[in-house]
């Protein structure tokens, strides 16, 4: 985690289209001077207002359309800015996300109250995210597109079997 970022090194003669660039940098918050990550999670999670947004149909198909938008983008964005660039935080939304789909998938989350159950798949993902517990640290290590993705899928995953137990421990102490 970098929470004061160091500037990428940046290839001027490299052009990045401007799709690529609202993509991976989550619509510029990959520019924000300090804890970007953080603020791409918090983005992440506002879709959880959205109504229907936690449909297991609307989350997954969001989360694969984005990670083949994320495909689609990040080798021309890490030719201009290098290897693990602090701008983009595009792996945070798909991290965030699959914390949330996690859950919807594999528990009854219809009585928790929505915003207790972002701010904890919120604080558990950025916890996971932050630690980097193998195998996200051997994803994080790649220094590839892949490495750059995987590493915050692993802590999504963290997150969400995280969240799972908290609540059947919740439910089953109740």
């Amino acid at each position: 985690m970098r929470l004061i970022k160091n500037k990428s090194i940046v290839d001027k003669n490299i052009d990045v289209n401007i799709f690529a660039t609202l993509i991976q940098t989550s619509f510029g918050i990959g520019f924000i001077p300090f804890a970007s990550g953080t603020f791409a999670s918090l983005f992440a999670v506002l879709f959880a207002l959205i109504p229907g947004f936690l449909d297991s149909r609307i989350i997954s198909l969001s989360l694969i359309f984005y990670i083949i938008i994320y495909s689609l983008t990040i080798k021309q964005f890490l030719a201009k800015y290098g290897k693990d660039p602090a701008e983009v935080v595009s792996d945070e939304v798909a991290g965030q996300w699959f914390a949330m789909l996690l859950p919807v998938l594999f528990t009854n989350i219809s009585g928790v109250n929505i915003y207790l159950f972002i701010s904890v798949s919120f604080l558990l993902f950025r916890f996971f995210d932050i630690t980097k517990i193998t195998p996200a640290k051997i994803f994080d290590k790649m220094n590839n597109g892949f490495g750059v993705l995987m590493d915050d899928m692993v802590a999504g995953a963290y997150a969400g079997i995280s969240f799972i137990i908290f609540h059947k421990l919740f439910i089953i102490l109740k």
